[in-house]
């Protein structure tokens, strides 16, 4: 093998491998902040997105949030293509009052506060604020406000 072929293929395995890293460290682990009051007051809680493309559930039960408490999420630094759902229904179990899924399209995503009520309000496929779109809702008749049991997590893959 010729010395060019050899630092060729030294240069490409040294920064192929580097280049995966560094990806992976820009990669944001993501938090989604629920609370009760719009101000961030009353109840309220942090989701930490862990690594990883397996489903996450956050039971709103088992955080400082309460079940039946929050009504009013926030994201900071989530990956784009993160699927998040809301749910009045234990995580185990499918939705009997409504579900809300959004998905981050912003890399990373930041937002204000948003009201679950905003989701039940908007229309599928429309652009809830800057970096978040809602994907799907289902029975949004029966939305009672506050009544989140149950967060539900899809982080993307590395791209």
């Amino acid at each position: 093998m010729s010395i060019s072929k050899m630092i060729f293929v030294g240069f490409m395995a040294v920064f192929g491998c580097l280049g995966n890293s560094i990806m992976a460290a820009d990669m944001p682990q993501g938090i989604i902040k629920l609370s009760a009051n719009e101000d961030g007051g009353g109840k309220s809680c942090a989701l930490i997105i862990r690594e990883g493309t397996a489903v996450q559930n956050f039971y709103m039960g088992n955080t400082a949030c309460a079940n039946d408490e929050a009504r009013y999420f926030a994201l900071e630094n989530v990956p784009s293509a993160t699927l998040i759902r809301f749910d009045d229904s234990p995580c185990d179990k499918y939705a009997d009052q409504y579900m809300f899924t959004i998905k981050t399209i912003v890399h990373p995503t930041e937002t204000r506060r948003i009201g679950l009520r905003e989701l039940k309000d908007a229309r599928v496929d429309s652009i809830i604020v800057r970096g978040v779109q809602l994907v799907k809702k289902e029975n949004e008749g029966g939305f009672q406000d506050g009544k989140l049991s149950c967060v539900k997590v899809w982080r993307s893959a590395l791209p």
